[in-house]
């Protein structure tokens, strides 16, 4: 989210961990971080070398999630001491308001679970960065995931209610339904996107929102339709 930095949730199993890929040079220097009085990390320090991909895992309350936010400028979190350097440059004082830091972490929440941190962190988006589709369509997605289908649909209602006063992206539609389990109308606001040359439905081949529909027919046959057949794992009707 910030300068060279991409930051990644996932989960294998029961264990969770914080992947980072750096593309400048990442040192973080007797690192100390509390939140709300609580110290949760305690004279961190670690070297990333330009160019590669670390993964940082350990048990939940370990720190995983607090350098992450620490690192996106997450207001909450308070460095009592150490330094943090991107190429030479402190990460810390680099846009301590990105809206997209905040929209990210939200998104990494929610795939391993944590429902609470990802609405938190999409309303942060949301405040600093404007009601935009795509903030309303992924908190909406996020409140599907939760099971809190009646802000779910709010959310969905809301994209369809500006869509009759301007464009709005299907492919923002079409993942609150995937959050809410609809997957026949999922495909079919996926397959407006294509006819509409959406160029958000690009996220569909990497985002693991989709995970759950790969192996359907029709997500196959809309990959091959936007000529990206050989990412399926087998061939496409």
């Amino acid at each position: 989210p910030r300068k060279g930095l991409g930051i990644a949730f996932a989960k294998i199993g029961k264990s969770a961990y914080v992947e980072f890929a750096i593309m400048d040079q990442l040192v973080i220097q007797d690192l100390y971080v509390s939140i709300a009085g609580q110290e949760i990390i305690r004279g961190l320090s670690l070297t990333v070398p330009t160019g590669e991909v670390h993964a940082i895992m350990g048990a939940n309350g370990s720190g995983k999630s607090t350098l992450a936010k620490v690192l996106a400028g997450h207001p909450d979190y308070v460095v009592t001491a150490g330094s943090v350097l991107m190429d030479g440059e402190k990460v810390l004082e680099l846009e301590p308001s990105f809206a997209f830091a905040h929209y990210a972490l939200g998104d990494a929440c929610t795939q391993i679970g944590q429902y609470d941190e990802a609405f938190k962190e999409f309303h942060l988006a949301i405040e600093l960065g404007g009601r935009s589709v795509n903030h309303v369509g992924v908190l909406g997605y996020a409140y599907g995931r939760a099971g809190n289908r009646d802000q779910a649909v709010a959310h969905l209602q809301e994209l369809v209610a500006r869509a009759e006063h301007g464009y709005v992206s299907a492919m923002w539609i079409a993942l609150v339904h995937l959050g809410l389990g609809d997957l026949d109308s999922l495909f079919q606001w996926l397959d407006r996107a294509f006819n509409e040359r959406d160029g958000s439905l690009i996220l569909i081949t990497a985002a693991a929102e989709f995970d759950p529909v790969r192996e359907d027919a029709r997500f196959k046959a809309l990959l091959g339709r936007m000529g990206l057949g050989h990412l399926t794992s087998a061939p496409v009707a």
